[in-house]
C-alpha cells in the first residue's frame, strides 16, 4: 500500500508540475499565460515546451525510486513541513540554503556538524521522556516555526550548559 501511495502522489505531483492548469479549477483563458510564465520563471528549465520541463521532474523520480522506503519516508515528513512555512520561513530557508552552497568546504563542514550537535540534543532531550510522551513533545516540535525552533535550540543549549557545570 505504502509503496502505491508514494507512486501516486509523485506522479500527482509531476503532473500538476507539468501540465499545472490541468488540475486547475480556473478557466483556460485564466491559465493561458501560466505554463509560459512558469516555464520563463525556472532558471534550471531549458526551452519552451513541455517534453523540457518534464525532464527534470523525471530526473527527479528516477532518483527517489532509488531511494529505501525509510529515506522516503523522511523526504515525506520534511516536504509535509514544507508545505507549512510562512513565507517568511520560506524565504529564511532559502537564503540559508543558499549561504550553505555558497560556503568554502571547511564552512559546509562546520554546518553540518552545527545541525548534528542540535540534533543530538534533541535526542538527549527527548529521552527523559516515556515513549508516549517522546512521541507527543516530537509533535509539538515538528509543529514549531523556523524562529521557534531557534529558540528552542536556545533555550535548550542553556539548559544543557548549566547541567555540565553542576
Amino acid at each position: 500500500m505504502k509503496p502505491f501511495f508514494i507512486i501516486s502522489t509523485l506522479l500527482f505531483l509531476i503532473t500538476s508540475l507539468v501540465f499545472p492548469g490541468l488540475l486547475s479549477a480556473k478557466s483556460e483563458d485564466a491559465n493561458a499565460t501560466s505554463p509560459e510564465k512558469q516555464l520563463n520563471g525556472n532558471k534550471k528549465r531549458k526551452g519552451n515546451n513541455l517534453v523540457d520541463a518534464g525532464e527534470e521532474e523525471i530526473r527527479m523520480l528516477r532518483k527517489l525510486l532509488e531511494l529505501p522506503p525509510a529515506r522516503l519516508k523522511i523526504l515525506r515528513k520534511t516536504i509535509e513541513r514544507m508545505e507549512k512555512y510562512s513565507e517568511e520561513d520560506r524565504e529564511l530557508m532559502r537564503r540559508k540554503l543558499s549561504r550553505f552552497k555558497a560556503g568554502a568546504p571547511d564552512e559546509r563542514k562546520k554546518f553540518i556538524e552545527q545541525i548534528r550537535r542540535r540534533h543530538e540534543l534533541l535526542q538527549s532531550h527527548l529521552s527523559k521522556f516515556s515513549p508516549k510522551q517522546k512521541i507527543e513533545e516530537a509533535k509539538k516540535f515538528h509543529a514549531l516555526s523556523l524562529n521557534e525552533k531557534r529558540k528552542f535550540f536556545e533555550d535548550l543549549n542553556r539548559t544543557s550548559e548549566k547541567r555540565k557545570k553542576f
